[in-house]
């Protein structure tokens, strides 16, 4: 039997972004779609500007990205992980600022 769901504090920003990416990518995972973008009920779309953010606020995790480019190293950050099939999750790619 699966268990539905777990809870983990979240300790410092990296743990942070880990965990956004984890929760983005869980789509992905259960093959429901190939890429983060596809699932509909994320926020995912919006933190990367794809969609009006209404009603998420995604300036944290934008935050740890340089400001100019920040929604497009954030989609990289998740992206990541699909090119390397989910094999360096639990590593830091070092991109955090």
């Amino acid at each position: 039997m699966r268990q539905p769901h777990f809870t983990e504090v979240i300790e410092d920003d990296s743990q942070l972004l880990a965990t956004c990416r984890y929760i983005h990518l869980n789509p992905v995972r259960a093959k429901m779609v190939k890429k983060p973008e596809e699932y509909n009920w994320s926020s995912y779309n919006m933190t990367i500007g794809l969609k009006e953010e209404k009603i998420i606020d995604s300036s944290k995790i934008l935050s740890y990205f340089k400001s100019e480019t920040a929604r497009f190293l954030y989609k990289a950050f998740v992206e990541n992980l699909i090119k390397n099939n989910f094999s360096e999750e639990e590593k830091e790619i070092g991109i955090i600022s």
